[in-house]
């Protein structure tokens, strides 16, 4: 009977251990090496239209990762580099669009029609969205992620000067980090496999 006893409290001290364990973890600040929310906080929605026609909110991407990525098609370097990184670092943890979302929204009202924004991001693999509106419904959302964006002749025709970073929203629509993909020490998969598992 002692045996017994003794066996009974062993286990039931491995199992608050345990317990204590995995509150200790929860509890832990996640680390990243990209710059990250302290605390998280709700990602500004959105309400645009999809390269392919349909409308989107950022809150129908709920229950998976989603990266947003403003930046426009005729973009000659950061936006082909940026996408091309994200896709191979997401290829390589053998994330698929069940998994995680990348929405490119567009910085340049003008040019990228959703004809344009379908050709383009089929270039990236799938799971990848171009992302327009309204210039209202554009310009605020600027506003709402901080971002800049700046046409060098004023008409947005030719290129322009946005901010290089990616949002990284996690399943609940919590802004968890900024990617900045182009740097290459960046530690960008290491990243994406953070977010993949919050």
């Amino acid at each position: 009977m002692k045996a017994l006893t003794s066996v009974v409290a062993t286990l039931a001290l491995v199992l608050i251990a345990f317990i204590g364990f995995s509150f200790y973890q929860d509890l832990r600040p996640v680390q990243f090496h990209g710059t990250a929310y302290d605390p998280p906080e709700m990602a500004p929605e959105f309400f645009l239209v999809e390269h392919t026609g349909r409308t989107l909110r950022l809150s129908d991407l709920r229950g998976r990762p989603v990266l947003v990525f403003f930046g426009y098609t005729r973009c000659p370097d950061v936006c082909p580099l940026t996408l091309t990184a994200l896709r191979q670092a997401l290829d390589e943890l053998g994330a698929g669009p069940d998994d995680v979302r990348v929405a490119m929204i567009t910085v340049d009202q003008v040019n990228d029609t959703m004809e344009a924004l379908a050709r383009y991001v089929a270039n990236f693999g799938p799971g990848v969205s171009g992302l327009t509106g309204s210039p209202d419904a554009l310009n605020a959302l600027y506003g709402a992620y901080g971002v800049h964006a700046t046409s060098l002749d004023g008409h947005q025709s030719e290129m322009v000067m946005h901010t290089p970073v990616v949002f990284g929203i996690d399943s609940t629509g919590k802004l968890r980090v900024l990617l900045h993909p182009t740097d290459l020490n960046s530690g960008l998969k290491d990243d994406l496999r953070t977010l993949l598992r919050l």
